[in-house]
C-alpha cells in the first residue's frame, strides 16, 4: 500500500507538474501571439500613417507647384500683353504725330499759295478732304470712346430692364459708319468737326465750375460734380435751402454760355426760376416737387454730355432741352390722369381728357413766360421761337 501510494503521489506531481508547464507554455504562446498580432497592427498603422502623410506632403506640393507655374504664366502673359498694348499705344501716338505734322505742313502750303495768289483749286479740294477726315476721325474717335465708358453705366442691376433698354437705344448708338475710301468727303463733315471743336473748347475751357456771381462757395462747391452721374442733388438743396433747381439751372445756363447767347436778363432768369419753385411747391407734392426737377435737369445734362449729343445740337435746342427738363412737372397736382378724368376735375375739363398733367405742366409753364419780367426768352427771334 506505501508503495501503491507513493507511485500514485509521484504520478501526481508529475502529471501536474507537466500539466502547468503545459499552462506555462500556452500561456507564453498566447502571449507571443497577442504580441506580434499588436506590433504587425502596429507596422501596419504606422505605414498608412507614414503613406498618408507623404501623400498629403506630395499633394501639397503639386499644387503648390502647379500654382507658381500658372502664376508664373499668368503674370508673363499680362506682362506680355502690357507691352504689347503699350507698342499700340505708342504706335497710335506715334502714327497720329506724324499725320499731324503732315496736316500742319499742308495747311502751311494752303495758306502759302493763298498769299501768293497762287491758287489751285483742285489742291484745295484735296486738302480740305483730308482736314475734314482728320478732324471728324479725332472727334469720332473721342466720341467712341465716351460711349464706350458710359456702356458699363447701363449695365448696373439697380436699373430698371425698361430703363436701360431706352437709354442704349436712344443715347448709346454706335456713331455712323465709317465712309467708304472713295466716298467724298462732303463739307457737311467739316462743318460738324468745327462745330463739335468749338463746342468742347467752350465747354471745357476752365478745369472748375462756371458759377454765377451770387452763388455761395457752398453751392459752387457742390456744382463741381454736376458732370458725374453720381451728383448729389439732396446735398445741394441743403447747400442752396431748398432752392436746388434754381442753383442747377443757372449753373447750367452758365456752362453752356446761353446767357450770353440768347441775352437772357438775370433779374428775368432768377424771377422765372423763383415762379417755377414756388409752383412746383403749389400742391405740396412730396415726389414732384423743385429737387425732382433739378435732379431730371441735372440727369438731362449727363446724358447730353456723356453720350455726346450735346456736340450735335444746337444752342437753341440744349436750351430747350434744359428748360423743358426744369419744367416737366410743374404745378404737378400729386395724383394721375385717371384720377382727374374719373373725378372730372377743372383740368380734366380744360384740356378735354387728353394728357391733362403733361398739358397743364406746359400751360402752365408758357403762362408765366407772359410776363415780360419773367420771360427769358425776351430776346429771341421769331424764327427761334417758332
Amino acid at each position: 500500500m506505501y508503495f501503491y501510494f507513493m507511485f500514485y503521489y509521484f504520478m501526481y506531481f508529475y502529471f501536474m507538474y507537466y500539466y502547468f508547464m503545459y499552462l506555462y507554455f500556452m500561456y507564453d504562446y498566447f502571449m507571443y501571439l497577442y504580441f506580434m498580432y499588436y506590433y504587425f497592427m502596429y507596422l501596419y498603422f504606422m505605414y498608412y500613417y507614414v503613406m498618408y502623410f507623404y501623400f498629403i506632403y506630395f499633394y501639397f506640393m503639386y499644387f503648390y507647384f502647379m500654382y507658381f507655374y500658372f502664376m508664373f504664366y499668368y503674370f508673363m502673359y499680362f506682362y506680355f500683353m502690357y507691352y504689347y498694348f503699350m507698342y499700340l499705344y505708342f504706335m497710335y501716338y506715334y502714327f497720329m504725330y506724324f499725320y499731324f505734322i503732315h496736316f500742319y505742313f499742308i495747311l502751311r502750303s494752303l495758306l502759302k499759295q493763298l498769299e501768293e495768289k497762287e491758287v489751285n483749286f483742285e489742291e484745295i479740294k484735296n486738302n480740305l478732304d483730308i482736314t475734314a477726315s482728320l478732324l471728324e476721325a479725332v472727334y469720332l474717335d473721342g466720341t467712341r470712346q465716351t460711349l464706350e465708358s458710359e456702356e458699363d453705366l447701363l449695365q448696373s442691376e439697380d436699373v430698371p430692364t425698361e430703363v436701360t433698354d431706352w437709354l442704349s437705344s436712344t443715347f448709346t448708338q454706335k456713331i455712323r459708319p465709317t465712309r467708304k475710301t472713295d466716298e467724298k468727303h462732303k463739307f457737311r463733315s467739316i462743318v460738324h468737326a468745327v462745330q463739335a471743336g468749338i463746342f468742347v473748347e467752350r465747354m471745357f475751357r476752365r478745369s472748375f465750375t462756371i458759377a454765377l456771381p451770387e452763388q455761395p462757395p457752398d453751392i459752387v462747391a457742390h456744382l463741381r460734380d454736376v458732370d458725374r452721374w453720381s451728383f448729389d442733388v439732396f446735398s445741394l438743396n441743403v447747400a442752396s435751402a431748398d432752392h436746388a433747381l434754381r442753383s442747377l439751372f443757372c449753373e447750367l445756363i452758365a456752362r453752356y454760355d446761353l446767357n450770353n447767347r440768347f441775352k437772357i436778363p438775370l433779374s428775368c432768369l432768377t424771377e422765372l426760376l423763383g415762379a417755377v419753385e414756388r409752383g412746383y411747391s403749389k400742391h405740396r407734392n412730396p415726389y414732384h416737387n423743385q429737387l425732382h426737377a433739378a435732379d431730371v435737369t441735372q440727369t438731362l445734362h449727363c446724358l447730353l454730355l456723356r453720350s455726346g449729343l450735346v456736340h450735335w445740337l444746337s444752342e437753341l435746342e440744349v436750351m430747350s432741352c434744359l428748360f423743358a427738363a426744369a419744367i416737366h412737372d410743374f404745378e404737378h397736382t400729386g395724383t394721375t390722369n385717371n384720377f382727374h378724368i374719373h373725378t372730372h376735375s377743372e383740368l380734366a375739363l380744360i384740356y378735354n381728357d387728353r394728357s391733362v398733367q403733361e398739358s397743364h405742366h406746359l400751360s402752365a409753364a408758357f403762362r408765366l413766360l407772359q410776363n415780360d419780367k419773367l420771360n427769358i426768352f425776351i430776346h429771341l427771334t421769331r424764327d427761334e421761337w417758332m
